[in-house]
This record gives structure tokens, C-alpha cells and sequence, in this order.
């Protein structure tokens, strides 16, 4: 089990558009602020995708900010970890240009150096992709830098949540 968790920007958009929309399944967001948010950390990074939405999902992000742990700008220590995983992914001749140049400009790096740095597990709907050309998947760099993650589901029985 996991210390704490790092909710990628999907956990939260998938939930929100195909499988627990707010205004059908309360229940599933008040449980969200009571068992998964005490666990749970959200990245400024990931919070400012959250943000760009400018949706329902935001709002519910900004009405219950407080219940989660939403961090600042990342510590010295993330910063070393990012520019080794950026480096890492420039030399990598699998991902193409785009693949690579998508990557730098979202959380998911982040996301990994908080992980690789302080030993979080990434939740995230992204899954494990060793071919992977156009996209480079979170499950892929912790796979390489033993980053541990977990899906929404195996996430979701790790913590024993219910509805």
C-alpha cells in the first residue's frame, strides 16, 4: 500500500465525463472528498489542467479545495527529478518529436519526478505501453525509474472505497 497517491488529471476528467457524472452520481464525489482525498495529493500542475477545463469538474475542484492536498510550485529536489526524466525521454529514440514535445508541456512528468522523488504512487488511467511511439505514457517512465502507479480500480480496492 501506498503512502500517498498523485491523482493524474485524468482520474478526475475520466470519472467526471464517462463514468460518475456529478449531477448523476453524487454519491461518488461526496466519497471523493471523504476517502480518496485525505490520501491524496494534487500537483500544481495537474491542478492548472483541472483549471483549464473551465467546467462543472473545476468548479467541483474549487468548491472542495480544501479537502485535498493541492501543492505549490515543486521543491528543488521534483526539479532534479524532472530534468531526469526530460532527459531521458530526449534520448530515447522510440517517442517521435510531437510525442516528446507533448510530454514536456503537461503534468505527466511532473507528476513522475514528485513520484520518483518521494516515493508516491501515480493514480492514473493511462496504461503501460512499451511500443508506444506517439505517446509517452505514465506507466512507461515509472516502468523505467520504478516509480510505482496504480489504475483507477486497483487504486479504488487499495484504499477500500465503497459507495
Amino acid at each position: 500500500m501506498c503512502n500517498k497517491y498523485l491523482l493524474d488529471s485524468n482520474i478526475f476528467i475520466t470519472a467526471f465525463r464517462q463514468h460518475y457524472p456529478i449531477d448523476l452520481m453524487p454519491a461518488f464525489w461526496e466519497k471523493m472528498k471523504t476517502d480518496i482525498a485525505p490520501k491524496s495529493i494534487i500537483i500544481s500542475a495537474v491542478y492548472k489542467e483541472l483549471k483549464d477545463g473551465q467546467d462543472a469538474l473545476f468548479d467541483w475542484i474549487c468548491q472542495n479545495e480544501n479537502f485535498f492536498t493541492v501543492l505549490g510550485d515543486p521543491p528543488l529536489e521534483v526539479i532534479e527529478s524532472f530534468k531526469i526524466i526530460i532527459n531521458y525521454v530526449e534520448k530515447n529514440k522510440q517517442y517521435n518529436r510531437a510525442a516528446k514535445d507533448v510530454f514536456a508541456k503537461v503534468a505527466d512528468p511532473w507528476l513522475c519526478a514528485y513520484g520518483m522523488t518521494f516515493d508516491y504512487c501515480i493514480v492514473t488511467y493511462e496504461i503501460y505501453e512499451p511500443r508506444s511511439k506517439k505517446k509517452i505514457q505514465i506507466p512507461n517512465i515509472c516502468k523505467e525509474f520504478n516509480i510505482k502507479y496504480l489504475d483507477m480500480i486497483d487504486f479504488l480496492r487499495e484504499i477500500k472505497f465503497k459507495i
